[in-house]
């Protein structure tokens, strides 16, 4: 059973009906936002049987839902074929083996997880997934800080997952900076992502960036919500927090007193930091760190180590 013909107009009702976009089913089931339009414009009315079902999976319904009812009905046929020339071959073979109570335990196995995975697709508003926003109380006029929203569902589940931000004020936000993409990636006001949760959970980290001319004293102000095909289609809200302000400190020194200490450079790398993510470039706080105390250079506008100040261990403790 290699392919199957799918109903294009049910794809894209159940797509709007969901508020999916093309894109996001082109990420999750590995294929290119043009080939999703030609399925659902019936150019391609029949796609390979592992598609149809990541397709399904992504749209959050049954196969049954997205094939075509006389299509279905032939594909049942020809799995019946298959068996009955499987049985017939090895009919005259001992009915237990070593190796068949092997094969029996481990398809036993993959069943489970089957019925499990199909359970939740068809009850997807009973997986819960949460979404918690993290950034820092405060930032100085030009400084760049860290956001990072990290999701968590409360069942060990891959699904993927659309996560979308909305920043109110002046600022606009950029992608982390790899080695790979020199150049940072621009969000502006409404940062986008699609993911995946991996054994239930997943970590988005991003830069925010004021705008020139922000003065003291204005607020920052964050929202979002992520979508996947197993919960609701209007999302689950980002909870946590969800505005700044903008004062002359640093975003990591947390009391404002113009000194990084241990604890507060050691917070910023526990809460800005994800395993197997992408994590921000810290060498400059910690220059600010390792100079004991900092300056606003107004001329350059940005932190600078304070020449008259020197580094003691007892500083911060």
């Amino acid at each position: 059973m290699s392919s199957v013909n799918i109903n294009g107009s049910a794809i894209r009702e159940f797509r709007e009906q969901k508020e999916l976009t093309q894109l996001y089913l082109a990420t999750v089931v590995g294929v290119t936002t043009d080939t999703i339009s030609r399925w659902e414009n019936k150019r391609y009315p029949s796609i390979k049987f592992d598609n149809a079902q990541r397709l399904a999976e992504a749209l959050g319904v049954d196969l049954e839902d997205i094939l075509e009812h006389t299509d279905s009905n032939q594909v049942e046929e020809e799995a019946v074929f298959v068996d009955k020339q499987g049985l017939a071959s090895e009919k005259d073979k001992p009915i237990f083996t070593p190796k068949r109570v092997v094969l029996a335990g481990a398809l036993l196995f993959i069943l489970i997880g089957i019925f499990a995975g199909n359970y939740w697709v068809k009850n997807g508003q009973q997986l819960t997934i949460t979404a918690t926003r993290t950034l820092p109380f405060h930032t100085a006029p030009n400084l760049s800080f860290p956001v990072i929203i990290r999701l968590k569902a409360d069942h060990f589940i891959d699904v993927p997952i659309l996560l979308r931000e909305t920043i109110t004020g002046r600022a606009t936000a950029t992608a982390i900076k790899t080695i790979i993409h020199s150049t940072m990636q621009e969000y502006g006001k409404d940062p986008r992502w699609i993911g995946r949760l991996v054994q239930g959970e997943a970590a988005f980290l991003y830069m925010v960036n004021p705008d020139q001319g922000v003065q003291l004293g204005e607020q920052l102000s964050f929202a979002g919500d992520c979508v996947s095909g197993r919960v609701n289609k209007k999302g689950t809200q980002v909870v946590g927090l969800n505005s700044l302000r903008i004062e002359m400190a640093h975003w990591a020194d947390t009391d404002k007193d113009l000194i990084i200490t241990d604890n507060e450079i050691l917070d910023a790398y526990e809460h800005y930091s994800s395993p197997g993510n992408i994590d921000i470039d810290f060498s400059d706080l910690e220059i600010l760190w390792l100079a004991g105390r900092y300056r606003w250079n107004e001329n350059t506008r940005a932190f600078i180590p304070d020449a008259g100040s020197k580094k003691t261990r007892g500083d911060n403790q």
